[in-house]
């Protein structure tokens, strides 16, 4: 908890209780294998919560060295003491990592490293945007708006007007003593909702996943009650239509897990929610709200601030990470024919 406490780039990922949650459940449900990696050098103390997953393929098995926590956690930094984070030879720092790791796996990775810990040969692009709406000197939701597009602007303002005529607009944030009825709510109408838009989509509902409703309501259940997560829910005529499972840490909300009642759709239920939430993070004295990863119009609406990121990626020095190079390089190939072997 020092090292945290230390650390002035630290987020909600690297919060005990959160990992811990995520180890118990979700971590258990995959088979995964706690290490932490821990390096010190000129002053600097670093910390990483790393777990080793195991990944059964066509042909073998392997082992991969990531962050704890995986895509449910959307950043993938390392805990630093403070001040070192600049000073840092972060270059050494991954070769270092990739070297002593060598027996344990067979690849690394971790996506979503702020850049300034991700210089390294084994860096690489997202893929995909971080945003966070920066709230430091709004004094109301018209000046985060006034930083938005005019069509933006103009629908917030309208679609709230639509939604008030359907009954009185409140947003419920449950607060540390009603743990157990965000608990309840969570699971009689969010599960419900979320069910109604992913149950059928592609991409399939997470939550029907060994070991997803297990960790979240965990998260809800102590993360509330102790500060570190947030429940919330727009209510028109005190009927719950649209939700917010988030995480919480040094003034910072993160948008973590959202959701609406699909038949109030064309009310834009997400749209309200946010600004509701806007509006009580301004009144509450909090910097930002992250975004987290995704730029989707919705959030990019907002105009938010695009956080620099990286992923860093490995294969282990060593006849098994050859050969997984190799091999995924020749998948990659066979799927992908250059225009001249066409």
């Amino acid at each position: 908890m020092d090292l945290l406490e230390n650390d002035p780039d630290a987020s909600v990922y690297h919060y005990p209780e959160l990992v811990r949650a995520w180890a118990e459940t979700l971590g258990a449900a995959l088979g995964v294998s706690p290490m932490f990696g821990e390096a010190e050098g000129d002053g600097a103390h670093v910390l990483l919560p790393w777990v080793i997953v195991p990944q059964h393929g066509r042909i073998a098995r392997r082992r991969m060295l990531t962050y704890s926590g995986q895509f449910f956690f959307g950043h993938h930094d390392p805990l630093v003491e403070g001040g070192y984070a600049s000073k840092t030879p972060w270059p050494g720092f991954w070769n270092a990592v990739r070297d002593s790791t060598r027996t344990e796996c067979d690849g690394a990775l971790f996506h979503f490293v702020s850049e300034q810990f991700a210089d390294s040969q084994f860096s690489e692009p997202c893929g995909d945007k971080t945003t966070a709406l920066e709230l430091v000197d709004m004094k109301d939701l018209e000046a985060v708006l006034a930083r938005c597009s005019k069509s933006h602007r103009g629908d917030v303002h309208r679609q709230g007007r639509r939604l008030g005529e359907r009954g009185e607009i409140t947003l419920w944030m449950a607060g540390h003593a009603e743990s157990s009825s965000a608990l309840s709510d969570f699971r009689e109408n969010f599960l419900r909702a979320y069910g109604s838009m992913w149950n059928q989509h592609p991409a399939g509902n997470f939550f029907q996943k060994p070991g997803v409703t297990d960790f979240v309501e965990r998260v809800i259940s102590e993360g509330v009650r102790d500060g570190w997560a947030h429940y919330s829910s727009l209510c028109v005529s005190r009927v719950p239509i649209a939700w917010l499972i988030g995480l919480f840490y040094r003034k910072t909300l993160y948008y973590w897990i959202p959701t609406y009642d699909i038949r109030w759709q064309n009310f834009s239920p997400g749209k309200i929610l946010v600004a509701r939430l806007v509006e009580q993070a301004i009144a509450r004295g909090w910097n930002r709200i992250n975004f987290l990863t995704g730029a989707q119009p919705y959030k990019m609406a907002w105009n938010p601030r695009v956080l620099q990121m990286r992923s860093v990626r490995w294969y282990s020095p060593g006849v098994r990470g050859r050969s997984f190079r190799l091999y995924d390089r020749t998948s990659r190939f066979a799927r992908f024919p250059s225009k001249e072997t066409v």
